[in-house]
């Protein structure tokens, strides 16, 4: 009986240990998932997001350069208007800033054809509406940088708390090894052994 309900107990013991390392390993998983997934954010972050709103500032003060020179035939301001516009174009775009940058593109493409037809001579009306539609893009691209500050403060704050947990897992490995030491060391217990008060 008693040799059962060792085996038993030892069971147990070998279960719950297998329990506790299989949740490590759970947990240390999910963290190499969540320290990618936070990498990916980061380098989105200065990738899609500052280096875009880099394009979109050097475009505007383009546009300010177009708009003072009108009289002047300007191939280089427009070529590197259009270095912009590829450079922009490689970036990750969301369905809202696609949509105002097919606008841009347009109103570029109109205003190229505009300049051509007219010696350069293009309306202040038709810059106001491309420097609205930057503007538009400007705000587009400071959401979308604050929501993956939020994700990634998010993703920051999950992984502090998976590795409380772990540290906790680990603590009662810990107690429950000591726990098991001392019971191997304490044999049956017979006279021989206890200890007896005077």
């Amino acid at each position: 009986m008693k040799k059962v309900q060792l085996v038993s107990k030892k069971t147990k013991a070998a279960t719950l240990l297998l329990v506790l390392i299989i949740a490590i390993l759970l947990t240390n998983m999910l963290d190499r998932k969540n320290y990618a997934h936070l990498d990916k954010s980061i380098a989105s972050i200065y990738k899609d997001r500052l280096m875009p709103a880099t394009y979109l500032f050097e475009l505007t003060n383009k546009l300010y350069q177009k708009q003072l020179q009108q009289d002047f035939v300007q191939p280089e301001l427009n070529a590197g208007v259009e270095k912009n516009i590829q450079a922009y174009d490689a970036t990750y775009l969301t369905s809202q800033e696609k949509e105002q940058w097919n606008i841009f593109k347009q109103q570029w493409q109109d205003l190229v054809a505009a300049e051509k037809q007219g010696n350069g001579n293009v309306d202040a009306t038709r810059f106001n509406a491309m420097h609205q539609t930057l503007q538009q893009l400007t705000k587009i691209q400071a959401a979308e940088g604050r929501s993956l500050q939020k994700e990634s403060q998010s993703l920051i704050g999950f992984t502090s708390v998976q590795s409380h947990l772990q540290i906790g897992i680990l603590i009662i490995l810990g107690v429950f090894a000591m726990v098991l030491v001392a019971g191997g060391n304490s044999g049956p217990i017979t006279p021989n052994n206890k200890v007896w008060m005077n």
